[in-house]
């Protein structure tokens, strides 16, 4: 049997391939272990909850929600922490009305082994404790901006119109009403909603709904309608009437009221009178939508013959 000799090229190749492979497993070991084992350091931040608040309690003014907090320990331990899982919590079972100081802790964190929080941002906070306060107040519609074009608000109808708020007693006191802004932009039909006031003041609570009906149609306006005939009505012939024409005031959708045009008249009745001369009123009839402001003069002088 012959054997063939390796030749030197070649054990050289295989020494320094073992050489390089061995080199590239210790850097890879290296990175693992600098990268997930060495400590370091990262800003978080913490959200606070608030627990067991007494029932007769309300905070003043919104508190403290999150601070900032340092921590240090490895960076794989650190990355693996959650936002949702760095929780602050203070516990107000015992509290009472006034202020209340909260110096911030850091070993109440519930971290992983080995990992450490420090320096908090800021180290302490005040809340305001008040005792919960109820008033009734008027409700009032707040209109914003305009409807449609030819269009205008007819009527408008809220209730309740009276509601009960809660809050801090320094805040509740100062409250005389409840807006409810309603947008009207480009609206040009009637419409209801039913919704909750927000009274936009730091922790109240307002605890009814209301019924907001608004009616929209046409806009209408004031025409004043000068030397409008004046007619007997069920009388016989000769009856005489002074004056002869009126001034009649009409308020109504502008579209309706030009309809009328000459047909417009002022009706005097006479209907089973007999002879004498008489004060009477005068009425006018008007499609429905038109509405009769004035009627000048408002008495006529009818002369009732034999």
């Amino acid at each position: 049997m012959v054997f063939r000799k390796e030749s030197s090229w070649w054990n050289w190749i295989k020494t320094r391939g073992t050489y390089v492979g061995f080199s590239v497993l210790v850097a890879i070991v290296a990175w693992v272990y600098v990268h997930s084992g060495q400590r370091t350091g990262q800003k978080k931040v913490v959200k606070i909850q608030y627990l067991k608040l007494p029932s007769g309690l309300v905070f003043q003014r919104s508190p403290l929600k999150e601070f900032n907090m340092e921590l240090s320990g490895p960076g794989y331990l650190i990355r693996s922490i959650r936002d949702e899982d760095l929780q602050y919590l203070v516990d107000l079972s015992s509290a009472q009305a006034g202020t209340r100081r909260i110096v911030i802790d850091p070993d109440e964190l519930r971290l992983p082994l080995d990992v450490e929080a420090s320096h908090p941002n800021p180290r302490s906070f005040s809340l305001r404790l008040e005792e919960v306060f109820s008033k009734t107040v008027p409700v009032k519609i707040l209109f914003q901006r305009h409807p449609k074009e030819g269009f205008e608000v007819i009527r408008q109808h809220l209730s309740p119109n009276y509601i009960s708020i809660s809050g801090p007693r320094s805040i509740i006191s100062k409250v005389e009403s409840i807006e409810v802004p309603i947008d009207l932009h480009e609206k040009e039909k009637s419409f209801s909603l039913t919704t909750k006031p927000d009274p936009k003041l730091a922790e109240t609570e307002v605890a009814d709904e209301v019924l907001i009906e608004v009616e929209i149609g046409p806009r209408r306006e004031l025409k004043d309608l000068e030397g409008v005939p004046v007619l007997i009505e069920g009388g016989k012939a000769g009856v005489s009437i002074d004056p002869m024409s009126a001034k009649v005031t009409l308020e109504g959708p502008q579209r309706l009221i030009s309809t009328l045009g000459a047909t417009l008249r002022v009706i005097v009745s006479v209907e089973g009178l007999g002879r004498g001369r008489y004060r009477l009123r005068g009425r006018v009839d008007l499609p429905e939508g038109i509405k009769l402001v004035s009627l000048e003069p408002k008495i006529f002088i009818v002369e009732v013959p034999n």
